[in-house]
């Protein structure tokens, strides 16, 4: 399965100018034109769910177990999260979930398994399991050292795709959200869903939202909406209810 996602990434990105170069065939450069010597040298970043199919097979390669096994193992189990899952271990999503505006052949609806993804977003959850795992992932209860929990919070924050108010590193983005101030955490989309959690640095809240429609704009029903335009309505929720 992941092989085939790895395999399916280099036919679609092989170089079309030089067929024989394949996937990754884009190399950042300087002002100057140049490569950069190495990765940490790159002054941004860049988002790629392939990566984080190779890091499942990583986990796999490393411990000898299934992703899935490994991953509720360390997480879903320690932490509670019983409303968590694999969709290649038979778990169901407790809503059908809806791509719209796609066009499609034929009359009949198209059915995507959430298993397409495998390790870059096959996880289905709700936004209570989402809110407890940043939660505690910024409490410190999934790290056994304080030193790697801090890194994780400070270092390698990049501009992604070198976009200045976009910082992403390890997995997780950094926002500025009016109103509300820092936020770290991560948002998705895969066909049939669209998420959110994000954790508040001041209040230390931890926000959450899952939609089952694939458009960002369905989370608050306006065509222009940004799925972390939402942080701004939950952090004000919040405080009122103190």
């Amino acid at each position: 399965m992941p092989e085939d996602l790895i395999e399916i990434t280099v036919e679609l990105t092989r170089n079309p100018v030089d067929p024989e170069h394949q996937f990754p065939w884009f190399t950042p450069q300087n002002a100057d034109g140049n490569s950069y010597p190495d990765y940490d040298s790159i002054p941004f970043s860049a988002y790629s769910n392939t990566g984080y199919v190779m890091l499942g097979m990583i986990v796999q390669a490393v411990t000898g177990e299934r992703y899935e096994d490994m991953i509720r193992q360390e997480i879903i189990d320690p932490l509670g999260l019983g409303d968590s899952g694999f969709g290649t271990d038979g778990v169901q999503a407790d809503l059908t979930g809806y791509a719209l505006g796609l066009e499609v052949s034929g009359e009949e609806p198209v059915f995507s398994s959430p298993t397409l993804t495998w390790s870059a977003g096959q996880i289905i959850s709700t936004p209570s399991d989402l809110a407890r795992f940043l939660s505690a992932l910024y409490n410190g209860e999934l790290f056994d050292q304080p030193e790697t929990l801090e890194m994780w919070k400070t270092e390698y924050y990049k501009p992604l795709f070198q976009v200045q108010e976009l910082p992403y590193g390890l997995g997780i983005f950094m926002r500025e959200i009016d109103e509300v101030g820092t936020v770290y955490g991560h948002d998705g989309q895969v066909l049939g869903a669209v998420a959110l959690v994000a954790y508040d640095v001041a209040t230390g809240d931890v926000y959450s939202a899952a939609v089952n429609n694939s458009q960002y704009a369905s989370v608050d029903g306006t065509a222009d909406a940004s799925i972390w335009e939402l942080v701004q309505k939950l952090h004000k929720i919040a405080a009122d209810n103190r």
